[in-house]
């Protein structure tokens, strides 16, 4: 049974078996919402309406799956070229060079992020956990009109017995506002390698 599962668990890891550039969109969506690299993120609610209502998609955008697969998804979607946000922060991983771990989040009401009091709140209480170490926000890529992803950049600083990376988010403008979630690093390989 165990062999079986385990080889679902392969025959199903796409990224493992093809190019990025031969992902369908399907695959692309799926990486980036149901993946070591991606889920929906949500909060302790009432009803299944309720806890549906709340989910917001997060992923880990440093990672090179995610990367490829938001390259990707620019081109199947066509996303504009020119979005000056969009290319702050494709200088900023080219300039970084995998020095930071940042987590993107899908946010539908950019009006939250107007707001100096509620950035600054989500400065201050947004955190990574990773083993005993917990680090502080060290800076963040607003959505943009083509671009629909806060991007919070976290410095890479990961011991090495920490078995999961946990975020402890506030994202301005979204509905109980105070979000967690978490990434198990035993998952998180890519071509053979820790991807985060």
């Amino acid at each position: 049974m165990a062999v079986l599962l385990l080889m679902l668990a392969l025959a199903d890891a796409f990224w493992e078996t093809k190019p990025p550039e031969q992902w369908s969109p399907g695959e692309v969506n799926r990486l980036l919402t149901q993946s070591p690299w991606g889920q929906m993120m949500g909060v302790p609610a009432q009803s299944a309406r309720e806890a549906s209502a709340s989910q917001v998609q997060v992923y880990l955008a440093s990672a090179a799956p995610a990367r490829e697969a938001e390259k990707m998804q620019r081109r199947f979607t066509k996303r504009a070229a020119s979005d000056p946000l969009y290319e702050e922060y494709i200088a900023f991983l080219e300039e970084d060079a995998g020095k930071s771990i940042i987590l993107a989040i899908r946010v539908n009401d950019r009006s939250g992020m107007e707001s100096g009091a509620e950035t600054g709140r989500m400065e201050e209480m947004s955190t990574l956990r990773a083993g005993k170490a917990k680090l502080k926000l060290s800076g963040h890529f607003p959505p943009s009109s083509s671009d629909p992803y806060l991007r919070l950049v976290f410095p890479r600083q990961i011991p090495e017995d920490a078995k999961s990376l946990v975020f402890e988010v506030y994202l301005p403008g979204v509905p109980l506002p105070f979000r967690r979630v978490q990434f198990d690093l035993r998952e998180m390989k890519y071509r053979g390698r820790l991807e985060i």
